[in-house]
């Protein structure tokens, strides 16, 4: 650690360690990589903080932490959801994860907050030691915590012999039951449209600024007029709010029925 780092205070977090190689050996290519980072941004950054991990192979690795577990379960059905969406159009490479939970501390080194602590090596170390052929697994402290949620949304099951030594539980997910609650399906949909609502008047930047404004926005009203702020012209600014408001309000009528 830099000595101008200061650490926060220690917290308890959900920690997943991912992880693309290529299946020949060796780092994934530039375009399934770029592929796999953007699938990632798109489907979980919004609600946990992803940072980049090394990797002394040269595979491409990062790290979600996740520190309200009451997103858990959503976050892992859409990490299987991008799984399932990567494969058949990067057959070159495969991503895996593994999820812990434990202690982190954040750091401020310039204006960036990163995170570190036993909770992120614990994850990582866990993903280098789980064989090639798992594509994702839990650690023991993970299934501890999951037990004690009233949810039996999730299934725990020891890795064969001789991997049981390693600590490691294979998992599975009840996909039987609604993939999000409704006022998750809401803000997905409602990101997606004004994603392209900025795009008609700003171009392919739209994407970066709308992620932007729903990581700064306090509720879904909020995140639409941030989005807003984006367009210059006064009348175009108000007729977007509008429009988007109006869609929101026929989201939330829709998953009332």
């Amino acid at each position: 650690m830099e000595p101008s780092q200061q650490l926060g205070r220690q917290q308890s977090f959900i920690v997943i360690a991912i992880e693309l190689t290529a299946r020949a050996g060796g780092p994934a290519a530039e375009d399934s990589r770029q592929a796999f980072a953007s699938l990632l941004g798109a489907g979980v950054a919004h609600a946990c903080t992803l940072q980049p991990a090394e990797r002394h192979n040269g595979a491409w690795a990062c790290t979600a932490l996740i520190p309200n577990t009451g997103q858990t379960l959503a976050l892992l059905r859409r990490m299987e959801d991008i799984l399932a969406d990567f494969r058949p159009l990067h057959p070159d490479a495969y991503a895996r994860f593994v999820i812990h939970y434990g202690l982190a501390f954040a750091t401020q080194p310039g204006n960036k907050k990163n995170y570190i602590g036993s909770a992120v090596r614990a994850a990582h170390s866990h993903l280098k030691r789980l064989p090639q052929e798992y594509e994702r697994a839990a650690s023991g402290e993970f299934a501890v915590l999951a037990n004690t949620w009233s949810s039996d949304s999730i299934q725990f099951n020891e890795l064969p012999a001789p991997l049981a030594d390693l600590g490691l539980f294979n998992f599975s997910l009840n996909r039987g039951e609604r993939q999000y609650k409704p006022e998750e399906e809401v803000e997905a949909a409602l990101h997606a449209h004004l994603e392209k609502l900025l795009a008609s008047h700003i171009g392919p930047f739209a994407q970066v600024l709308v992620e932007s404004a729903r990581r700064s926005s306090k509720s879904l009203d909020d995140f639409i007029v941030e989005v807003a702020r984006e367009i210059d012209e006064k009348s175009v600014r108000t007729r977007v709010k509008d429009e988007a408001r109006a869609y929101l309000q026929q989201l939330r009528t829709s998953v009332r029925t």
